[in-house]
């Protein structure tokens, strides 16, 4: 893949928590949003707030620091719950929160930890929780891929053209394992 450059530099965060999406195809898809990040800052260090089932695929994209497991079922309100990781969150040093879905729900933890910038989608009515709301044109934004990298940049910037695609890393012991169990 050839180097990718791009004209606006990103400011020097060093920690990022990302809501994820929670569906494992959508999540996939975020994996150009992390590059994104890193080609724009290689130091910033990216947590991830996931939920179980898409744990194993974060595990295999390098860009990811760590996985914060979402222990509260999708569509489920869990107020205390929310607040609860929210708080245990508050003195981890992040800098800024990425919300990539745009329900009401995502934006609580991040706004419970108390992270000075957060940044999303209009989506559900999210004012006061996020302090740099987006409305999203899904006109200029037809796909979703598009809607998670415009948020690797400050607002109205001009999306590059070509971005990176997902690649996800594979140990060479489980590849070995997997190539001989199922005789490939």
């Amino acid at each position: 893949m050839p180097v990718m450059e791009f004209p606006v530099e990103l400011k020097r965060i060093s920690k990022i928590l990302v809501v994820g999406p929670a569906w494992i195809g959508d999540m996939m898809m975020a994996q150009s949003f992390f590059k994104l990040l890193k080609i724009r800052n290689p130091h910033v260090q990216i947590d991830v707030l996931a939920s179980g089932w898409t744990r194993l695929l974060l595990a295999h994209m390098p860009e990811v620091n760590s996985v914060i497991d979402m222990p509260i079922g999708h569509g489920v309100l869990a107020l205390k719950e929310r607040y609860r990781l929210g708080k245990s969150l508050a003195d981890k040093g992040y800098e800024q929160a990425i919300l990539l879905p745009n329900s009401l729900k995502s934006a609580f933890i991040p706004f419970f930890a108390n992270i000075p910038l957060r940044t999303g989608w209009r989506g559900e009515m999210r004012y006061g929780f996020l302090n740099d709301v987006r409305k999203l044109d899904k006109q200029h934004y037809p796909l979703m891929v598009q809607r998670y990298m415009a948020l690797a940049f400050p607002r109205n910037a001009i999306l590059p053209e070509q971005f990176p695609y997902p690649e996800l890393v594979v140990e060479k012991e489980n590849r070995a394992a997997l190539l001989e169990k199922f005789s490939l």
